[in-house]
């Protein structure tokens, strides 16, 4: 579906884009916060974005907080840099780094040591000095900091940072740093569900989704169907139950349309999902495997376990 009752959120985000993309003098905020419970459109609101941006010569990077991580120093960071720097065996990542630092004609005598530690690896031609570990953090804080500064020089960028409310606190450190700088060429959007546990939150703009409206929930439900037919009560129990928590609204209206059972719509989503495992066709052993896997998992492994 379409993104539905978010236009007021989706136009600032739209036009501090245009503001960075067109007039490198603009005093817009450049930093946002986007915060709302569980499912109610945050990811979705960022995808749109995304989407405008990825059809400009800009780029996009972006990292994810996920709960088993969060007592994991940097871990989100250590993922974006990796996929930027590129060499994937464990032997090729000094090289990579180094070839990229050097296209980004950055010291690397001084940020090769830092930023190879936190991709768990070392050079003897670049040996890492003697610091107490706090230190040697914050100078990796700060040099990070500097390597996306000159990767928005040579291009506009925007940043993502997902789910902070599970962030490790060295993350959250980082990203600080980073709205007190304020680089020009980046576009920072990070996303949480607790707003509290972001120190820095009163410097960037903060935009709350709230739950949908009656209207805007009808209109969702409708542009989901697209054109198969929902009883009118059906729609009202969807709308009764689900409360305007966009999520839950496409999932019992994808249920409602896929399945023709007697059971009432569960009330809850943890109920709704638990429904839709009962659906005819589904295996339901893959599926438990997969889950064991984690929340992303190959295909390959998930058959290699299967048999």
């Amino acid at each position: 579906a379409g993104l539905i009752g978010r236009d007021e959120p989706r136009d600032r985000l739209f036009g501090a884009w245009h503001s960075l993309t067109t007039d490198a003098t603009a005093t817009t905020p450049m930093a946002f916060l986007v915060t709302g419970e569980a499912g109610i459109g945050k990811t979705r609101l960022v995808a749109e974005l995304v989407q405008r941006i990825e059809r400009s010569e800009s780029h996009v990077l972006a990292m994810s907080c996920l709960p088993y991580y969060s007592n994991v120093s940097l871990w989100p960071v250590e993922r974006l840099l990796a996929r930027v720097v590129g060499g994937e065996e464990e032997g090729d990542r000094v090289g990579a780094l180094v070839a990229h630092l050097t296209y980004l004609d950055m010291d690397l005598e001084r940020t090769v040591p830092f930023l190879a530690r936190l991709l768990s690896t070392e050079s003897a031609d670049y040996p890492a000095p003697e610091l107490d570990p706090t230190a040697f953090l914050e100078v990796t804080l700060d040099l990070l900091v500097d390597w996306l500064t000159v990767l928005a020089e040579r291009r506009r960028h925007l940043l993502i940072a997902e789910d902070l409310q599970w962030a490790d606190p060295s993350t959250l450190g980082l990203l600080g740093r980073l709205v007190d700088r304020h680089p020009p060429g980046i576009m920072f959007v990070g996303t949480t569900r607790d707003e509290s546990v972001v120190p820095w939150r009163a410097a960037v703009e903060r935009i709350g989704l709230g739950r949908l409206t009656e209207p805007a929930s009808l209109t969702l439900i409708d542009e989901l169907a697209a054109g198969r037919q929902l009883s009118e009560d059906l729609r009202d129990s969807i709308i009764e139950r689900a409360i305007g928590n966009p999520l839950y609204i496409e999932e019992l209206t994808r249920s409602c349309l896929e399945e023709s059972r007697a059971e009432p719509i569960p009330l809850r989503l943890q109920e709704l999902f638990a429904w839709r495992l009962k659906s005819p066709g589904l295996d339901l052993r893959t599926i438990q495997v997969a889950a064991t896997v984690g929340p992303a998992f190959r295909t390959d492994d998930v058959a290699a376990v299967v048999g």
